[in-house]
């Protein structure tokens, strides 16, 4: 569940502004050689402690290594239906979250024994979600 708190934006020299904002996610290792399809899924979950369409920062129970490609899975409030406005589908199943591939560019070690916070670069979005981000991160409905 989203945290329900005023969103803060910031951009020091980043392209994208950042956003304040608590969103739960998913994520694993990016892994080229299985899918989704083939072998066991070890997706963990945490929540951004900021996010932009090009980047986001979370918290995580492993010490990524720098470059790391990670698939992420991020669920903001009626995904599908702000989607769907946008692109006409005809899936049956409908998505509760979009994925993002994105790179590890800094780990920090935290206090608190076996957490760290991990900085993600986004590297492949689709179009529609990175609009259904953005709507969403300005508080479009």
């Amino acid at each position: 569940m989203i945290e329900q708190e005023e969103s803060t934006m910031f951009s020091d020299r980043r392209a994208h502004v950042r956003y304040t904002k608590k969103i739960p996610l998913e994520y694993e290792e990016y892994n080229v050689y299985l899918s989704d399809d083939i072998g066991q899924v070890n997706f963990i979950g945490s929540s951004t402690i900021n996010i932009s369409t090009g980047g986001l920062l979370f918290n995580s129970i492993k010490p990524y290594k720098l470059g790391t490609l990670l698939k992420i899975k991020i669920s903001i409030p009626s995904y599908w239906d702000r989607k769907s406005k946008l692109v006409k589908y005809g899936h049956v199943l409908k998505p509760k979250s979009m994925s993002i591939l994105g790179r590890v560019t800094r780990v920090d070690s935290l206090s608190v024994k076996r957490k760290f916070r991990v900085a993600i670069q986004t590297l492949n979005i689709d179009a529609v979600d990175e609009k259904v981000l953005n709507e969403f991160l300005q508080g479009r409905k």
